[in-house]
C-alpha cells in the first residue's frame, strides 16, 4: 500500500489538497498520540524550517524504534 493510499484511506481526503496542512495540524492537535497524523503532518511540512525540525522530534516520540 502506498503513502497516498494510506493517507487516503485514513482521511478520505486526497493527499494533493492544498488545506492538508491545516487540516493535519488540527488532527494533530485534537489527537496528539494518533502517530499517522503526526507523521503525515511532516510530510506536509516544508524541510529546512524549525517547524520540520519540530515536528520531526515530535513524530519520533509516536514510532516505536526498536533499533534506538
Amino acid at each position: 500500500m502506498t503513502t497516498k493510499a494510506i493517507f487516503e484511506s485514513i482521511f478520505k481526503k486526497d493527499i494533493r489538497d492544498e488545506n492538508n496542512y491545516l487540516f493535519l495540524q488540527q488532527v494533530a492537535q485534537e489527537h496528539p498520540y494518533f502517530s499517522a497524523a503526526q507523521f503525515f503532518l511532516l510530510l506536509q511540512t516544508k524541510k529546512n524550517t524549525e517547524d520540520f525540525k519540530q515536528q520531526a522530534a515530535k513524530t519520533a516520540l509516536y514510532f516505536n524504534n526498536p533499533f534506538g
